[in-house]
């Protein structure tokens, strides 16, 4: 595929190459990894250009559209926001469809005008719900128990309680073979409807062709938790071998904290930190220019955007919002540089506090040689 390149702002190629890092380190060289944050960037040039067009009425090209025969009285379409997300949805509206479509709350401030408009263009019914809202749970259902059909992303792991809410109802399924905590959902609304659930994937090919194929039908043939985990898992398992095989078209690369369970965050006391501080304040203070300060850039992303100064450790899926104290401090680290050389640039005081922070965090490493 033929991708056109794009302007690429540096501190966000950085974070795509901790998240990336966060499952490839171990098998992929640091410049493999950074390439593929960098096509991360430029596909999204690419899916942008196609969802313009396909509202000019451009057409993916369909696999495995006799699966569809099993939602003819109601059902559940599955998805996940890999490469041009939207063409399942539209080509579903395509062959004449009308559906509910199930979103979180931002996206149908930022997308909702965009999925209307598909729907509109092919003379489709497309009514938009919020998954946070309790009511619109009660609307899916009666509408699936009329014989209707409702469209789902999956990925988006949201709901009532939003991302962090549901914990009663998820599943621990592999994807890239990490450990994913994702909603049951889905399954849930399918047991007590008594629906089948379709999966439905968009993906560019190896030639770069727009494909959208659809697996199943996963029907439950009970309402208990046990089964509603195993449904979950055998449609990540379709989800996952298209992340394996394309992975810089899956569009959670930028938001992993939705999807990724991590190692718990480490617990600091304010002893624990006033320790620390005084140990720094002594490195300092004793001008040692061999006590050198690092940090990995395959497992901590930083990005600043509309001055947010916003932190990515993959190690323990944290999303954390710093000051700029403590994102430059980690910026210059990444270079593995003298704690000596590394102050100097900062007042003593405030410089001691953020780097202390930032080591009882695990984000930064003190050593006393440089080939520790």
């Amino acid at each position: 595929m033929n991708y056109k390149t794009t302007s690429l702002e540096n501190n966000q190629i950085d974070y795509l190459t901790a998240c990336f890092g966060s499952v490839y380190s171990n098998i992929l060289s640091e410049k493999k990894i950074r390439d593929m944050a960098k096509k991360w960037f430029e596909i999204r040039d690419v899916i942008k250009k196609d969802h313009n067009a396909l509202i000019q009425g451009k057409r993916a090209k369909l696999y495995n559209k006799e699966v569809l025969n099993s939602i003819n009285n109601g059902g559940i379409i599955a998805s996940i926001h890999s490469a041009a997300y939207a063409y399942p949805l539209s080509e579903l509206c395509h062959m004449g469809f009308n559906m509910q479509l199930l979103i979180s709350n931002e996206i149908a401030k930022t997308h909702g005008a965009f999925f209307k408009k598909i729907s509109n263009s092919f003379g489709s019914k497309l009514d938009i719900l919020v998954a946070e809202n309790i009511m619109s749970i009660k609307k899916v259902f009666k509408h699936l128990k009329k014989g209707g059909l409702t469209y789902i992303y999956m990925d988006g792991n949201t709901g009532v309680g939003g991302v962090q809410g549901g914990d009663r109802n998820k599943a621990e399924v592999k994807i890239l073979g990490k450990t994913a905590k994702v909603r049951t959902g889905v399954f849930y609304l399918a047991q007590r409807a008594m629906v089948p659930v379709v999966s439905a994937l968009s993906y560019y090919n190896s030639s770069g062709m727009n494909c959208v194929e659809f697996f199943g039908p996963i029907s439950p043939l009970n309402k208990t938790e046990k089964e509603r985990i195993q449904c979950t898992n055998k449609i990540y398992d379709y989800f996952n071998h298209f992340v394996e095989k394309y992975p810089e078209q899956w569009e959670v690369w930028f938001y992993p904290y939705r999807i990724w369970t991590g190692s718990p965050s480490p617990i600091v006391t304010i002893k624990m930190l006033k320790r620390k501080q005084k140990q720094i304040f002594k490195f300092i203070d004793k001008n040692q220019s061999k006590i050198y300060v690092k940090a990995d850039p395959l497992k901590i992303g930083i990005l600043k955007s509309s001055e947010v100064y916003i932190i990515f450790d993959s190690k323990t899926q944290r999303v954390l919002c710093v000051n700029p104290v403590s994102y430059k401090i980690l910026k210059e680290s990444f270079n593995m540089i003298s704690l000596k050389e590394l102050s100097k640039n900062y007042e003593k005081k405030i410089f001691i506090h953020e780097a202390s922070k930032l080591v009882l965090s695990g984000l930064i490493q003190i050593n006393t040689n440089i080939n520790n």
